[in-house]
């Protein structure tokens, strides 16, 4: 009984880390957004027009383009872990 506790224990944890961290990341990163585009909207969106050449972006795009990237670059992150050997 033990060991099929710890089964699904461990299929709940990588269930977690797969599917709910990743959700997480793309609702703070839409929050971000919508701050971003209530505070500094017009004038993002008119330098990503004017970087791009185009007429595409608009302030409601904000949040979702935000909440894109931020789901996407939380696959990138990166940890290291240091263990020191003391005398």
């Amino acid at each position: 009984m033990k060991t099929f506790l710890t089964l699904i224990g461990g299929i709940t944890a990588i269930a977690g880390c797969v599917i709910i961290i990743p959700f997480i990341s793309f609702w703070l990163a839409y929050f971000g957004g919508w701050i971003c585009s209530l505070v500094i909207g017009n004038a993002l969106t008119e330098g990503l027009n004017t970087l791009f050449n185009t007429t595409y972006f608009t302030k409601d795009m904000i949040p979702i383009c935000a909440a894109t990237l931020g789901w996407i670059g939380g696959y990138f992150k990166s940890t290291s872990v240091k263990r020191t050997k003391e005398n």
